[in-house]
């Protein structure tokens, strides 16, 4: 908004400028600072790998090429699984030149092992064990990365398309982005930050700024949280357009917390309530 007003067109320079200085040495908590403002295109890619601390090097390319074997080599019944929500993803006009990157990151993230230990809140899978196991290293997950595929879970992973080149990059940075926060979405837990907890934040929020509204929509039928919870799932991923889910998950990066979500869900209702007092 500040770049658009008339005789302000310095505003995007200095932030462009503030940004690639920051990227190069800036301190983390100064990083986030600036990121609570948005980040400029440009400075994304830097600032996000920065920030998450997954700034990729020949190690973990490496490790991208030996999971990327496996995939190739092996078939998992979970992969159909896989293939058909990258499809159902690809079907956006945002996403669909992405889908084959796309389907490549999330075959490589259900075998990647290192997932559990870096999930900060972990999700419930299948084990299977051999008949005599004689040591941990004997039971088998499937999927490996102990993620069971679920349905629109390809919808976070692709705004990464709009901000990495390489699919190597994209590939670790959005590793790092759902195990910090989005593996929260699809975890019944009584954590903060979890999906039921942002829940009953939206409800507590619309409830606290327009009670007319979120008992109108009970009313009708329509209870507000039926329509914010698909927001809420997929972090406004196939929701908002692109360019706006990328700011959005600036300020998640930036403040450190998923809360900004479902309060965006009940600033939108309220915004829309002549809307929704309107329906019946």
């Amino acid at each position: 908004v500040d770049n658009n007003i008339y005789g302000s067109e310095w505003f995007g320079a200095e932030r462009e400028r503030t940004g690639a200085a920051l990227a190069t040495n800036g301190y983390i908590p100064h990083l986030k600072n600036f990121a609570k403002t948005g980040v400029p295109q440009s400075q994304r890619p830097a600032l996000w790998a920065r920030i998450l601390g997954c700034v990729p090097g020949p190690k973990e390319f490496h490790y991208y090429q030996t999971v990327k074997d496996r995939v190739n080599r092996v078939d998992l019944v979970s992969d159909y699984l896989v293939r058909f929500d990258v499809q159902e993803t690809s079907d956006y006009d945002e996403f669909f030149v992405f889908s084959d990157p796309l389907l490549e990151i999330m075959l490589i993230f259900s075998r990647d092992t290192q997932i559990p230990k870096l999930c900060s809140l972990l999700p419930t899978t299948a084990v299977i064990e051999t008949p005599n196991p004689l040591s941990e290293d004997e039971k088998i997950s499937i999927p490996p990365s102990t993620v069971i595929p679920y349905y629109q879970m390809s919808l976070l992973a692709a705004p990464f398309s709009f901000v990495y080149a390489g699919v190597e990059e994209m590939y670790f940075v959005w590793r790092a982005m759902y195990c910090r926060y989005f593996c929260r979405l699809h975890v019944l837990s009584s954590r903060p930050d979890s999906i039921l907890y942002l829940s009953r934040m939206f409800e507590n929020l619309l409830l606290a700024a327009h009670p007319k509204v979120f008992y109108h929509g009970i009313k009708v039928g329509a209870h507000p949280l039926r329509t914010a919870f698909p927001w809420i799932f997929t972090a406004f991923s196939g929701v908002l357009p692109v360019f706006q889910v990328l700011q959005l998950w600036d300020r998640v990066i930036a403040y450190d917390s998923l809360e900004l979500i479902p309060t965006l869900a009940a600033a939108i209702y309220v915004f829309r309530a002549e809307h929704v007092l309107a329906s019946k």
